[in-house]
């Protein structure tokens, strides 16, 4: 599954944690920002809620070359 397809579902736009596949923070963006655009299509490796931060989640995603 990739970025975009995970965040279609959503009814709200929310706040996103992105993570590398070493689990290093790339940034934080809100689904409805331009920030997320050039992650969209990186498949996501696992995903998980992040509420405390100010975060409703976080991915990681697969950021390796091929």
């Amino acid at each position: 599954m990739t970025i975009k397809e995970m965040i279609e579902g959503l009814k709200i736009p929310c706040l996103i944690e992105i993570r590398d596949f070493d689990n290093n923070m790339i940034c934080q963006t809100g689904t409805d920002r331009k920030g997320i655009i050039p992650y969209l299509n990186y498949n996501v490796v696992s995903w998980f809620v992040r509420s405390n931060t100010g975060c409703a989640f976080c991915v990681m995603i697969d950021d390796r070359e091929e």
